[in-house]
């Protein structure tokens, strides 16, 4: 079954096999548009709206101030150092895939941050050791690989000050489940997974008051 409207409204109610012929008038020609005669307009930027560069504590002042004022709306806040793990769980570039696998099975985790001289430098998930651990009778198998051959890097960071909604973004952004967090001089303290968000939102909806 068919319908057809026009400007005045249904026209036809019946089968394809029955449809009218569409009328449709003539075009009409269109005299052609004159060339305009008014000189371009000459726009100034406004100079009010020039991007200035941040130093990283004007960059975290303004920050704060924004969820000052949010809170000050009534706004609920949830920020990542709220929901992170600590300790994290770390691993070397330079272990094998066979210690990496271990610690996942012993913390009952599923990413573990890879740290050199203090620094977070990738991360390493159950995701990327699919294929190279495998079961050989009642025997657990594991590529013999160092961490970094299998890590993500470089990572994404955050701060413990983000909020949980803009780490959510990131994650999915980047397609990746979890964030390690690191203070502005780079010292890691937490891990933050998606997990952690989603038990979050469930203890305490609603989720339109996350922002």
């Amino acid at each position: 079954m068919f319908v057809v409207y026009s400007p005045e409204g249904q026209s036809y109610l019946g089968m394809q096999n029955t449809l009218p012929p569409l009328q449709v008038p003539k075009a009409q020609s269109v005299p052609p548009v004159e060339k305009p005669t008014l000189d371009p307009l000459q726009v100034e930027q406004d100079r009010r709206y020039e991007q200035v560069p941040l130093s990283v504590e004007q960059a975290r002042r303004q920050y704060e101030q924004v969820i000052k004022a949010a809170r000050e709306r009534g706004e609920t806040i949830i920020q990542v150092r709220e929901i992170m793990s600590q300790p994290v769980v770390q691993i070397a570039p330079e272990a094998p895939l066979q210690t990496a696998w271990e610690r996942m099975q012993q913390h009952g985790i599923g990413h573990l941050v890879v740290v050199q001289d203090g620094k977070v430098i990738g991360l390493l998930s159950s995701q990327d050791l699919l294929g190279h651990v495998w079961q050989e009778g009642e025997q657990t198998r594991v590529k013999r690989a160092a961490v970094k051959d299998h890590m993500s890097s470089p990572v994404v960071t955050c701060w413990p000050e983000t909020l949980i909604r803009r780490a959510a973004q990131v994650m999915t952004d980047y397609v990746i489940h979890a964030l390690p967090v690191v203070t502005q001089n780079g010292e890691l303290v937490g891990i933050v997974t998606a997990s952690d968000m989603i038990r979050r939102l469930a203890m305490e909806p609603p989720l339109e008051l996350y922002v």
